[in-house]
This record gives C-alpha cells, structure tokens and sequence, in this order.
C-alpha cells in the first residue's frame, strides 16, 4: 500500500509542478500589465486634477485682477482729493459683498497701511516680506500667502499719485480654502477609484492563476503518462525482466521512444538468450576439453587455468556488451527529452529577461517607479533562483548521461590514448550512489595520456573502487573513507586506491587474483571481480599490487605510458604477481 502510494505521489508531482509554474508565470505577467496600466491610470489621475487646481486658481485669480484693478482707479481719484473715507468704505464693501475676499487695504509707499478692511489693522506699518514684495510690484501681480493661518491668494495693484508717480498699492486678500478643499474631494474620488482598479486586479490574477493551475494539471498528463510508462518500464528492465514491452502512446516522439525501447528490450532480451546458450556450449566444451586432457597431469593445470581466464574474458566482454549497448540506449533516450527540456527553459528564461528590459524601459528606477520594482524584485528573484535550479539539475543528468555513454563505449582492437584521471571521474559518477555512502578523498597527479582500452581499464577500477567501498562501510573506527592517488614516475603511471575497512587475511591475499575468491559473505560476490582485473592490468603489461595499511587495504595499479608492440624489444614483460 506505502509502495502504490509513493508511486502515485511520483506520477502526480510533475504534474503538479508544471501546473504551479504556469500558474505562476501567468501570475506574474497579470500582475506585471495590472501595475502597469494602474501606474498609467494613476498618472492620468494626477495630471487631471493638476489641470483642474490650475483652472480654478487661473479663474479665481481672474476675479481678483478685475476686481483689483477696478478698485484701484477708484481709489487712486480718491487719493488725489485726499477723501480716505471714501477709500476705507470702497474697501470695506468690496469685501463684504464679495465672499471670495477675506481682507483689503491700501498701503502707502512707505509700508504704513492707511486703509485697512479691519479697521483694527489700519494706520500700522507693515515691514512682513509680503509686504515688501507688494510695494514691489509695478502694475498688477498674485502672491500666495499666509494670514492668520490661513492660505491666501493675495491680488496687488499699484496707486498712483496725481503725477502719475507710485503712491502705494491696493492689496486684496482672497482664501483658497474652497479652491483647496474641491481640489481635495477630487483627489479622495480619484484615490478610491484606484483602490477599486487595483482590487479588481487581484481578483483577476487569483482568478486566471487558478485557472491555470486547473488546466495546466489537465494538460499535463499528455507528458507524465507516456513519461510515466517508461519509467515503469525501465524499472521491470531493471529488475530483470529483460523482454518488457511498454506503449507510451501520446505525441509522436514518444511514439518512437516507446518502439525505440520496445526494439532496445527485444535486442537485449535476445542477446541474453544466446549468452546463456554460449554459456551451456561453453561448459560443455570445457568438460569436453579437461576429460580429454586427465591423462596428461603437468599441462591439466595449465590448460584449466587457459580455460577459466578465457570463460571470464568470454563472460565479461558479453555481459558488458549487452550493458553497453543497454546503457548507450537508455542514455541516448534520455538524452532527447533532457535537450527539449533545456531548449524550452531557455526560451522562458529569455522571455521573462525580455519583460525585465521592456518594464526596465517602461517603469523608470526613480520615484513610484522605485517602488514598483522594489515590489518586483522577490518575483524576479524566485525566477531567477528557479532557472538556477533547473540550469544545475539539467547539468547533473547531462553529467552522468555522458559517464554513461563514456563507460559503455566498445573496445577497439588498437590502444588509444585515455586519461586515467579522466577515467576514475567518470567511475565515481557511476558509482555516485554508493560512492555517498563514504568519504571520497582523490588526490591526482599531472599524468598524460597513457595507450590502452578505455572501457577495460575503468571496469577496472569499477571493480577496485567498488570493493573499497564497500570494505570502508564494514571498517570500525572514524567515519569510512576511500582515498585516490595517482602519480607519474618512470614513464609508468600509478593509481593506488585505499580504503577504511577492516583489511584483507593474509590466507586470503595469497589467492586474493584467482577465480572465484572472494572475501565477501555467500550472495555478495561472485569473486571474479579481481581476477578479471588482474587479466586486464597483465595484458596491458601492467602490474596490481595489495598490501594491507595501517587502516584497511591498498590496491596499486601500474601501466606504462607507452604498451610494447610485438615488433619492439621488450614486448614480452615479466610480471611480479
């Protein structure tokens, strides 16, 4: 029951994240258009209510140039006979009659206010700065002010005297407390306004966000069924059902992935039969071959040692064709969907840096637009760190699907040049899974290029740096360790692999090569590990050494540089066991 509900769990979370992805991309874009045509709404808002605050201080300011200029001439004919109580009753009158003026007065050059509205105010000389900006003025000009607390739109018109020289100047006071408390309202209904644009918003992108959540879980399952399948199938692969058939069904790619992986088992399936034919001719023909040769005892031992080397060479070049031609497959069909992924990433990746340098150009870093993308900089980051995400994951599988395909690559009948430091890398990504289990400690020296077959010296160091693993974790004593060094020195290449476990009997590490010995308990090994290694190392002239360390065994491996070919002297090497 745990076991179908993990499955279920497995199938169902990529769906669910292709639908949150969607979800939010789509989030994110509503929200982005939202701001942008708020922001835009926001402004036009503001430049309308600027526009009325300047028509209606344009138009007050109208009545108060009119209304102080025909003052003036009244009270400049009465300043020539001297008659101020004619002057202080057409003040007084014009500010009683007309509600929009607060207060006026007639203000001689000197600063002394000869006629006050207030009579209280009247005969005082008046040193403020508005004043003497207003016995500046030389015709008619507006000044705001402030009087007793208030905000005043102060008109000033000049009096002449009889000789048409500046006798003072007419000032009338009128308050804005109206024109600022419309120009308020205005703003308070604009301000609501938006409130309600922006709600509107966000229950749009809530609603289209869910919306596409919903269609993004529906749709999705046209990619995680077939994907699903396969998976399914490779695990009955794995698990040893070598014939198993799958029909992914879908789109058309995943069509062919499913015939690719049905013709891939069916090629696996039936070279395992042959193998296992091969293999029963094979036993008989050594029965055959050492009943025949019983009667002669000096070369029994020799022929039967020729015919369990050949049976492991047999065994080991066919069981690891079929592995490579299984993993070379299964690597290249992963490959496919790996290499869309990433294209169809970097599309997103590239359309979203489009929007951030459309909305760079748009929104200004200054001001409102500052704070606009204060707001969109956690978006962004999230973006940012997901696409960082994806980017090391898709590397990851890149990684071991190259390692893969490195470490089933057939071998050719000539040496190539390999770099072994190149080969145990790509062995630890082989074993990464199990290689997790201990510290891995490598320390590699500047080694060139040696000649050899590739793919038989990493299963080489397969074998050796899997038996080391597995000896650190039975190792009792500190935390299990495996340690890697190579070096160079006298045109031969070392590799020597020690690890933390508990050691190797000295019984056992006399026989330690030959078929069949292991050190492991029944059911863990076959002991054929080492003797195929020791086979391999020989016929490249090499050597395999194994002594114990003061913590656990150490395994050195030397190969010449350079392999001796028949022709040259030296070809045949004598090797130390």
């Amino acid at each position: 029951m745990r076991e179908a509900l993990e499955k279920s769990w497995k199938q169902r979370r990529l769906r669910t994240q292709i639908a949150l992805q969607l979800a939010f991309a789509i989030s994110l874009v509503v929200g982005l258009l939202s701001t942008y045509f708020i922001r835009s709404y926001n402004e036009d808002s503001l430049r309308q209510i600027e526009a009325n605050q300047n028509r209606m201080e344009a138009d007050l300011e109208s009545k108060g140039v009119s209304v102080v200029q025909t003052v003036a001439l009244s009270v400049q004919k009465s300043i020539v006979v001297l008659d101020f109580s004619a002057i202080t009753t057409l003040v007084s009158s014009v500010v009683e009659q007309n509600t929009d003026f607060i207060y006026g007065m007639v203000v001689e050059k000197s600063g002394m206010v000869v006629v006050h509205s207030d009579p209280s105010k009247a005969y005082q000389k008046d040193e403020s700065p508005e004043a003497q900006i207003a016995l500046a003025v030389e015709g008619v000009k507006r000044q705001d002010i402030q009087a007793d607390g208030k905000s005043v739109m102060e008109v000033v018109a000049v009096i002449k005297a009889a000789d048409e020289k500046k006798w003072g100047v007419l000032r009338l006071g009128m308050s804005r407390e109206a024109l600022d408390s419309a120009i308020e309202i205005r703003r308070s209904e604009m301000s609501q306004k938006l409130d309600s644009e922006i709600r509107l918003a966000l229950m749009t992108a809530i609603v289209l966000a869910l919306l596409a959540s919903l269609l993004g879980y529906l749709f999705s399952g046209r990619l995680t069924g077939p994907l699903n399948k396969l998976m399914s199938g490779v695990e009955k692969v794995r698990q040893g059902e070598l014939d198993t058939h799958i029909e992914p069904g879908g789109t058309y790619e995943f069509r062919t992935l499913g015939q690719a992986f049905n013709a891939m088992t069916d090629a696996v399936s039936q070279r395992d039969k042959e193998l296992s034919e091969y293999g029963k001719t094979l036993e008989k023909k050594v029965e055959a071959r050492t009943s025949a040769l019983q009667s002669e005892m000096e070369d029994h031992k020799a022929a039967r040692d020729e015919l369990q080397a050949a049976q492991s060479r047999l065994v080991q070049a066919e069981k690891m064709s079929s592995l490579g031609e299984l993993v070379a497959g299964v690597a290249h069909e992963i490959n496919n969907p790996v290499n869309f992924v990433q294209n169809n990433h970097q599309c997103v990746k590239d359309a979203v840096d489009d929007i951030r340098s459309k909305l760079s150009m748009i929104i200004p870093n200054e001001g409102d637009g500052a704070r606009i993308w204060k707001l969109l900089d956690e978006p962004f980051s999230v973006v940012d760190q997901s696409n960082a995400n994806h980017e090391m994951g898709t590397r990851r599988i890149t990684k071991i699907v190259q390692s893969l395909l490195a470490f089933s690559r057939h071998d050719e009948a000539d040496f190539k040049h390999a770099n072994l430091n190149e080969l145990l890398e790509e062995t630890l990504v082989i074993l990464h899974n199990k290689a997790k289990q201990v510290k891995v400690n490598m320390t590699l020296g500047d080694i060139p290029e040696i000649e050899c077959h590739g793919s038989q010296i990493s299963q080489v160091f397969l074998n050796i740096l899997t038996n080391a693993i597995y000896a650190a974790g039975k190792g009792e004593g500190g935390d299990p360790e495996v340690r890697v060094k190579t070096w160079l020195e006298a045109e031969r290449a070392y590799v020597q692999i020690t690890d933390s476990g508990p050691g190797i009997d000295e019984k056992v590490m006399e026989t330690l090569f030959d078929p069949f010995v292991t050190t492991k308990p029944v059911g863990e090994g076959t002991g054929m590990g080492l003797a195929i290694c020791y086979n391999i190392v020989t016929d490249h002239h090499g050597d395999i050494r194994v002594r114990n360390a003061e913590r656990g065994a150490e395994f050195t491996v030397s190969i010449p540089l350079k392999q001796a070919h028949p022709e040259e002297p030296g070809a045949q090497h004598d090797l130390e066991a």
